[in-house]
């Protein structure tokens, strides 16, 4: 018999075995992958839907409980409004691109949100109190929100900016936006 070498690529995270085995007289290397289970490689942004619940769930995954623990996981936000921590790993998968679709579609017409891949964000309505600013959020104004796309704000007095939030009534968020630490 002569030598051979072969190179077996396996996924990220599997585990492989190797055993000798006999099949029909011959002898045979054969090598078993386990790979790791999807719900430990699930990343922050990522849109997961519980299948089997009642009613659907869909959360939007933030990080694993204490960054150490792949069998729980806190989220950014869920649908059903049962807190943001301690969620079971293993009840969750990856929502696939229709199932993601019809979840981003409910935050937009229910909640009035967008995930923007790194946060929620309020969709501007017309009529909305907003705080604008161009490049130098010190110069931000409250006004009314009349229409735009992202870059291109436009307030009530047909004014023009690069930035826009929603206004959420307090001071504090006003003063937040001067000092340039919301965005």
């Amino acid at each position: 018999m002569k030598n051979m070498n072969t190179t077996l690529e396996i996924p990220e995270g599997s585990k492989a075995t190797i055993q000798g085995k006999v099949i029909d007289g011959k002898n045979y290397l054969v090598v078993g992958v386990e790979q790791e289970p999807e719900w430990t490689k699930f990343k922050r942004g990522d849109v997961l839907i519980c299948p089997d619940a009642e009613k659907e769930i869909f959360v939007i995954f933030d990080e694993y409980r204490n960054g150490h623990s792949r069998h729980y996981f806190n989220c950014l936000f869920n649908s059903v409004y049962d807190g943001d921590t301690c969620w079971v790993s293993e009840l969750f998968r990856k929502a696939t691109d229709a199932e993601r679709a019809r979840f981003i579609k409910w935050l937009d017409e229910e909640k009035g949100l967008e995930w923007d891949g790194e946060k929620l964000v309020e969709i501007l309505k017309e009529g909305d109190m907003c705080i604008f600013w161009d490049y130098t959020s010190c110069e931000a104004i409250i006004a009314v929100y009349r229409g735009g796309i992202p870059g291109n704000y436009v307030d009530h007095l047909a004014m023009y900016w690069e930035n826009a939030i929603k206004w959420d009534g307090t001071r504090e968020q006003y003063e937040k936006v001067l000092r340039g630490e919301l965005k």
